[in-house]
């Protein structure tokens, strides 16, 4: 049986000295594309203790930003703790002094009881933005699943501006996983905990192509969907987007709004007010782009949790969702630090899961019949004597009751700048351990890349080479975590068409790379 990696060295924590403020230059093997020359961005949970304070899970890191410079076949790495208030009022403290997803702040010693008392009804939500950090207009974000965001210098990668959402529009969260347009526009999905009918709210706003560098002073609600629970709210992650709709799913991991509202009285983390509804069915909502009205039909299927969409598009009167899949809905509970250093999370896996909506489904279609009429499609869309529609998944497997079969896959990516909101061929992901799979789902077939080293691949971003003419066409820059501290962690830079190592850049092994979840790459290099 094939030896997993270890990948509790994600849970690593960096130390506050070991920052590399300064570039340091790879060691490279093999040969680096010419016409590659940018910057790659990352962001991640890099530290996770403060005083004598241990994090209690993966999304409670503080946030440490990576860039790696690419420019005339060299390679040069750095990397910067943001200096949130979160971090900067902490360290000040030697203690955790805003609460995190899952573990709670630490009451200020000096304080007396009752002003400890009237301090838990202050709800200052963390601004350690350490989930993504994405392009909009000219500027760079780092984000989280709060409604705070910071502005990020691309040369220093210190904060220039802290943008709070919730003081712009009507909402108290927003995901960390905005999706672009091909027209500049950037749609997320956010939250509104007071009004459930409001509960779930796209929001937009207009990138200025000449250089605007607040392009969220534009931020507005373009559509909403209720919430079916009266005092819970579904967790979500990321959303989904085609050329003419959004579509949301109403998960069944939920925030006990009610629990939340004393959490800081019962001292409960934001993971602690989370509710499961096991025996419920998942649902879905499909809003119009072109006016943010939800269609009247109802979607629903078995339960599954989902934290990243990968990519949806129309096609024939049909919207084809591609997502990554958990069955074990209460994954988020699953990566507690302490249960991935005891490689207890590896046998949560998550799979590459392709659901068929049917749009405009008339009043008198037929009840117990599949409506879905696309070629070659193992989805399923049944209505219902309620009206709903069930829909099963695709898994573009041959048998989709055998879970041996499917493709594994998470953290993923495609030709996003091309095809993002329309029809598409190949979507990469890794494994969660050492291998980054390509999906081609045209041919529903799968190539792999295994790290030679065993060691921990991260979320692969797909770079489009010049004058490029077919989809694939360009290369992967894949992070890479070393599974012990005496060899170095690394860049790996892939042929995305034949997942084919082209270099591996190594940096030095003094240097801590901390663990990444999502960045970018541009080509507007930094300018150190």
């Amino acid at each position: 049986m094939e030896e997993k990696v270890g990948f509790e060295v994600i849970a690593r924590s960096m130390l506050p000295e070991e920052e590399t403020a300064e570039p340091v230059e790879t060691k490279i093997t093999g040969s680096v594309p010419s016409w590659l020359n940018g910057s790659l961005y990352r962001n991640g949970s890099g530290i996770f203790e403060v005083g004598d304070i241990k994090m209690n899970h993966l999304f409670d890191g503080f946030s440490v930003l990576s860039r790696y410079d690419i420019k005339d076949g060299k390679v040069f790495y750095k990397n910067r703790i943001l200096r949130s208030d979160s971090w900067n009022e902490s360290i000040k403290a030697n203690r955790l002094v805003y609460g995190q997803f899952g573990t709670l702040e630490i009451p200020d010693p000096c304080k007396n009881i009752f002003s400890r008392f009237l301090s838990y009804f202050k709800m200052n939500a963390t601004d350690n933005t350490a989930v993504n950090i994405v392009k909009h207009g000219d500027a760079i974000f780092t984000m989280t699943e709060t409604d705070k965001i910071f502005q990020v210098d691309p040369d220093t990668l210190d904060p220039v501006d802290k943008v709070h959402l919730g003081k712009m529009i009507s909402v108290h969260s927003s995901t960390a996983h905005p999706h672009t347009d091909q027209d500049g526009v950037m749609y997320n999905l956010a939250s509104n905990y007071q009004n459930r009918n409001m509960a779930y709210c796209i929001t937009a706003s207009n990138s200025d192509q000449d250089g605007n560098a607040k392009p969220f002073d534009n931020l507005r609600i373009v559509g909403s969907v209720p919430s079916r629970w009266r005092s819970c709210h579904s967790y979500n992650h990321s959303f989904a987007m085609s050329e003419n709709y959004f579509v949301i799913l109403e998960q069944n991991v939920c925030i006990d709004l009610l629990k939340a509202a004393f959490a800081k009285v019962l001292r409960n983390s934001y993971v602690d007010c989370i509710k499961i509804y096991d025996k419920e069915e998942l649902q879905i909502a499909v809003l119009e782009k072109r006016n943010g009205q939800q269609l009247k039909t109802v979607y629903r299927m078995n339960n599954f949790f989902c934290f990243h969409h990968i990519n949806s598009y129309e096609e024939d009167g049909h919207l084809i969702m591609d997502l990554c899949s958990h069955e074990d809905i209460n994954i988020i509970g699953r990566v507690y630090i302490e249960a991935i250093r005891n490689r207890e999370f590896q046998n949560n896996k998550s799979y590459f899961t392709r659901i068929v909506i049917p749009l405009n489904v008339a009043d008198n279609a037929p009840v117990g019949v599949n409506l879905i009429t696309l070629k070659d499609s193992k989805a399923t869309a049944v209505k219902r004597n309620d009206g709903s529609i069930f829909l099963t998944c695709d898994y573009l497997t041959d048998d989709p009751a055998d879970e041996k079969s499917r493709f594994e896959f998470e953290l993923p990516t495609f030709n996003y700048a091309k095809h993002v909101a329309r029809p598409y061929r190949y979507a990469y992901g890794c494994n969660l351990q050492d291998k980054v799979n390509k999906i081609d789902t045209v041919l529903r077939s799968l190539k792999i890349y295994q790290d030679p080293k065993g060691n921990c691949v991260g979320e692969a971003i797909f770079v489009p080479s010049p004058n490029a003419t077919e989809e694939d066409d360009g290369v992967l820059l894949v992070p890479v975590i070393s599974t012990d501290r005496q060899s170095p962690c690394y860049l790996t830079i892939l042929n995305a068409q034949t997942m084919q190592e082209m270099a591996r850049c190594d940096v030095p092994v003094s240097t801590v790379i901390p663990t990444s979840f999502h960045g970018f790459f541009d080509k507007k290099m930094s300018s150190n």
